[in-house]
């Protein structure tokens, strides 16, 4: 937004480094930026998730892409946000994806999100979680001690370990129909 000031532009897409990757999209696709509003929202679509893809890597937050969309792979322990926002379009949090993140206390999910992995936060210093109504893999949340609020949303079975070890946990809410709570 600095950007945006300093270079008396319109818009952060209009930004001297981000135009750079619009250029290269255009050029790898041969679409022309500034014809029509329908292509330059495209392009930027495009552009911000480069951006966005980039930062995050180099920031040791990995993602693999397949057919039905992205997983998150790594997201390292040794970040020190204490907020995550996991990316608009994953559909699934891998095994251990976020093991031992002892500052990341938030995680914010997206609706496109479909599973998350055995032990995906365990020994994280999480202190609120949602678990959305979604496929979960065993021990998400293992041992981890600043976890105060938990939210299980769902229905079936309950995962089995979803909060043990969680020593610090003070309000629980069990949203869905469970039949089974291990």
């Amino acid at each position: 937004r600095l950007a945006v000031v300093c270079q008396d532009v319109n818009s952060l897409f209009d930004v001297d480094t981000v135009m750079s990757i619009t250029n290269r999209v255009t050029e790898l696709t041969g679409a022309s930026y500034g014809q029509s509003t329908k292509m330059d929202v495209s392009l930027r679509v495009i552009t911000d998730h480069t951006r966005a893809s980039v930062m995050m890597i180099c920031d040791g937050v990995l993602y693999d892409v397949t057919p039905k969309g992205y997983v998150m792979t790594v997201y390292p322990a040794a970040k020190e946000d204490k907020e995550f926002r996991v990316a608009d379009g994953t559909v699934r949090i891998d095994f251990m994806a976020a093991l031992n993140n002892k500052n990341l206390e938030t995680l914010v999910l997206p609706e496109s999100l479909g599973y998350i992995g055995n032990y995906a936060f365990a020994e994280s210093g999480m202190t609120e979680f949602t678990v959305p109504p979604v496929a979960v893999g065993e021990y998400i949340l293992l041992d981890c001690p600043s976890l105060k609020k938990l939210v299980i949303r769902g229905e079936g079975s309950m995962p089995i370990g979803i909060a043990m070890g969680c020593t610090g946990l003070t309000d629980v809410t069990i949203d869905g129909d469970f039949i089974n709570v291990s």
